[in-house]
């Protein structure tokens, strides 16, 4: 199942990245997020390893981070692996106009066991959904606290 959503930020790539990369900003953004344990390597580099937790209608579900690729202000890609699922999630940064940015997601998840895989299409207008709301949360954090930063 592959999902791609676009959303146009009012801040540049810098401002957006440095955003993106704070783990104290994730829970300002990702719907459900409780807290990120880092496992090993330099935190948000390449191949470095973290925990992620979030809470699923009051059930705490676990995914293992490894990141892939981070190159400041333009890309960064990791893997994320559950019992239910493994993901990839693609974030691309590119400047649109002289103060803001174009952010891309895209999102590939492959359903694991036969329940899974079975209900995997209902999984996919939820994930669309969720990954726009979280994009509009990120948008207006990013823009909000920077105009607060700027007064």
């Amino acid at each position: 199942m592959k999902i791609e959503h676009s959303i146009e930020i009012d801040q540049p790539p810098s401002v957006v990245y440095d955003f993106m990369m704070d783990p104290e900003n994730l829970p300002l953004w990702l719907t459900n997020f409780v807290r990120m344990e880092h496992i090993s390597g330099e935190e948000g580099e390449p191949g470095s390893v973290s925990r992620h937790i979030y809470d699923e209608k009051g059930r705490q579900i676990e995914m293992i981070e490894t990141v892939l690729t981070n190159v400041e202000n333009e890309e960064m890609t990791a893997s994320y692996t559950s019992d239910h699922f493994d993901m990839n999630i693609y974030n691309y940064l590119q400047p649109s106009g002289e103060k803001s940015t174009k952010l891309k997601v895209v999102t590939e998840m492959e359903m694991k066991g036969f329940f899974m895989k079975l209900i995997g299409g209902l999984f996919k207008g939820q994930t669309e959904k969720r990954l726009k709301e979280d994009l509009e949360k990120l948008k207006d954090a990013i823009e909000e606290l920077t105009e607060i930063e700027g007064d």
